[in-house]
């Protein structure tokens, strides 16, 4: 019977959370620590939940910097974040956070999307050398995969928060060219 809203915390290993029973009024806003139990997590970013039968409980999935993780990539980047997630049936106790997306370079802004008997993970590649900053996207049979072949490009470059939708037969994916 709630609606649930989270959104990026700044630099920390921390998110915002709120509900509402109607979208017009809203809890008070508070701080999940997602990425709590991970030493040198330096970011929560742009999170993302997601809910249903094939998802139990809740799955929260975000991109973080972890301090001397994945250090051959690290001037890929202005950060090195990679995809993680954590799981919740209240929104308050979260299971330790797990590596959801590994792409073997910086990787930004998760959505999934079950289509078909598959799971889509679109996601922003967020290499800045050279230059990629595109949404790709790889399938699974979870949503904790595991992911299979990584799509080339499927937007323009620079480009961010990618929102995967089915409309009729067809799979839309929302994206910001924040650049032009």
């Amino acid at each position: 019977g709630l609606s649930h809203a989270v959104w990026t915390g700044g630099n920390t290993s921390q998110i915002g959370y709120s509900n509402s029973p109607d979208l017009l009024t809203w809890s008070s806003p508070r701080v999940l620590d997602v990425m709590k139990t991970v030493e040198g997590s330096q970011a929560c970013w742009a999170p993302e939940i997601g809910w249903g039968e094939a998802r139990p409980g809740g799955e929260i999935v975000g991109a973080s910097e972890i301090t001397g993780r994945y250090v051959e990539t690290d001037e890929m980047a202005e950060a090195n974040h990679r995809v993680y997630y954590t799981t919740t049936k209240d929104f308050r106790t979260l299971a330790p956070p797990q590596l959801l997306l590994d792409p073997g370079y910086p990787a930004i802004d998760a959505t999934l999307l079950y289509e078909g008997g598959s799971w889509l993970l679109f996601f922003k590649d967020e290499r800045g050398t050279p230059a990629k900053k595109q949404v790709r996207m790889t399938t699974g049979p979870s949503p904790q995969g595991p992911w299979g072949p990584i799509s080339a490009g499927l937007t323009v470059r620079r480009v961010e928060a990618p929102t995967a939708v089915k409309v009729g037969d067809a799979v839309i994916v929302y994206f910001d060219e924040y650049r032009d």
